[in-house]
C-alpha cells in the first residue's frame, strides 16, 4: 500500500475542523472557546491531537517509502508540482495536458462544492445546517480564527512540538 498524507497549517486546520462541526451540528455548535479546548484537549480529537497525529506521520514520511508528506498549502499555491510529486510516487507516467486540466477541474474547490455529497463523510441528518462539507478551501484559513484564539493554538502547537525534530516553523512559519 502506497498512503499520502496531507497536512495543514494547523490553525487553518482547527478553523477547518470548525466549519465542518458546525455544518453538522448546526444551532447546536459549541461556541468557539469550547471548539478551542476540545482541538487542544488531550486525546479529545478522534484520531489524538493534530502535533502527535501530523509529527508521526512525517516521521513515517521520511523514514519510509510508501508514504508520501503533502502539503494542503502547495495544493493549493502550485498544484501542477504536487501532482507531479504523486505521479512519481505512485509510479505512473506524467499526466497529458488533457489529464492535467481534467485532475485540476476535479480536485478545484469550485467542482469540489459543487458535488459535496460526493465527498461527504457523514450521512445527512437534522441538525445539520445544509451548507455543505466545503466551506472555505482558503490556503490562509487561519486568519479567519481572532487573534487570540490563533496565538493561543500556534503556542500550544510548537510547545507540543518542542521535543519533536518535526520542522513546524520551515512548514508553518506563520
Amino acid at each position: 500500500a502506497k498512503y499520502i498524507y496531507v497536512t495543514r497549517d494547523p490553525v487553518s486546520f482547527f478553523a477547518s475542523c470548525v466549519d465542518f462541526e458546525r455544518t453538522n451540528l448546526g444551532n447546536f455548535s459549541p461556541p468557539l472557546d469550547e471548539f478551542q479546548r476540545w482541538f487542544t484537549g488531550n486525546n479529545l480529537m478522534w484520531w489524538g491531537t493534530w502535533p502527535a497525529h501530523v509529527a508521526e506521520w512525517l516521521r513515517r514520511a521520511a523514514e519510509a517509502p510508501n508514504v508520501l508528506h503533502v502539503r494542503f498549502e502547495d495544493m493549493k499555491t502550485d498544484f501542477a508540482a504536487v501532482v507531479a510529486r504523486v505521479t512519481d510516487f505512485l509510479q505512473i507516467a506524467p499526466l497529458t495536458p488533457d489529464e492535467m486540466s481534467r485532475v485540476s477541474e476535479k480536485c478545484g474547490f469550485d467542482y469540489m462544492q459543487t458535488h459535496h455529497e460526493t465527498f461527504e463523510m457523514n450521512p445527512p441528518h437534522l441538525l445539520q445546517d445544509g451548507t455543505g462539507l466545503f466551506v472555505s478551501g482558503a490556503v490562509d484559513r487561519h486568519k479567519g480564527v481572532p487573534n487570540e484564539v490563533r496565538r493561543d493554538i500556534a503556542a500550544w502547537v510548537a510547545s507540543e512540538l518542542r521535543e519533536t525534530d518535526f520542522p513546524l516553523e520551515r512548514l508553518y512559519p506563520q
